[in-house]
């Protein structure tokens, strides 16, 4: 793995790379794209095992923080989707010009999947799009964002007297990070099924069979893409707040991400 920044250096991304390992080197790298906020946090270790998988099996691979987030540079809080989208697009060139492979297949988790669906649909040139318990709807993404912080609220005022610390502030702020007003504003207007086609073969990887959505499958097919979808029971639990401080522990999901962008590289 090889840490280092990346694009406007008076704005760096931070990114790791992992090199391809093996014989079998692809022509294909892929580039992997966080989910955001507590989300974040819990995918940092799946993320870094799967690109550990990813390069064993001969792959070039590109994880990074988006402006605003983790280690790249920008105040927490002061990204927003169009910023991040813009990122996907610098981390996928600085993949190719890393690695100096012809394509990129593209992985993104929750809030990371629909930025990915974005840049596809918007002329970013993908092998394969790979969908991880996509957020489809924004709206209902930040209800459950708002619920969790609820349940936070009422636990903190359960164990403690003094809740001074425990009170919202101006800012929407859910499990710690906050959220600008533009930026609680544009994630609640993302709809993965308006989006325009995604010109990739896509693959939907859901931890459960409630994060499916026969809905985007349909949109996906009607647009001309080649999806395959796969429920594989592990992790997630994305509402649950007793997950929600904890690392996301998974293993069968991220081989069948991994089988996955083998079989179509």
């Amino acid at each position: 793995m090889t840490p280092f920044h990346f694009g406007d250096s008076r704005a760096p991304l931070f990114g790791v790379y992992h090199d391809p390992e093996g014989t079998a080197l692809r022509d294909t790298g892929v580039l992997l794209c966080y989910p955001v906020g507590h989300e974040y946090m819990r995918a940092h270790r799946a993320f870094r095992l799967l690109g550990e998988r990813l390069s064993g099996r001969g792959f070039a691979v590109l994880r990074f923080d988006y402006f605003g987030t983790g280690d790249s540079a920008g105040a927490r809080g002061a990204g927003d989707l169009d910023r991040w989208c813009e990122d996907i697009r610098m981390a996928g060139q600085e993949l190719r010009d890393m690695s100096g492979v012809r394509h990129v297949s593209v992985v993104g988790l929750r809030l990371g999947a629909s930025l990915a669906a974005r840049v596809c649909s918007e002329g970013l040139s993908a092998r394969k799009l790979v969908l991880w318990d996509p957020v489809v709807s924004g709206k209902a993404f930040m209800k459950q964002l708002g619920e969790l912080e609820e349940e936070r609220l009422r636990r903190c005022k359960a164990w403690f007297r003094d809740v001074s610390a425990c009170s919202p502030r101006r800012r929407k702020e859910f499990l710690g990070f906050s959220f600008s007003g533009r930026l609680a504003g544009q994630i609640e207007q993302v709809d993965l099924l308006t989006l325009s086609p995604v010109p990739s073969r896509v693959q939907i990887a859901v931890s459960d069979e409630a994060y499916a959505c026969p809905q985007l499958i349909d949109s996906l097919v009607a647009g001309g893409s080649e999806v395959d979808h796969r429920c594989v029971p592990d992790g997630g639990e994305w509402g649950l707040f007793e997950k929600s401080g904890g690392a996301l522990l998974v293993s069968s999901i991220l081989q069948a991400i991994v089988d996955g962008l083998g079989a179509a590289a």
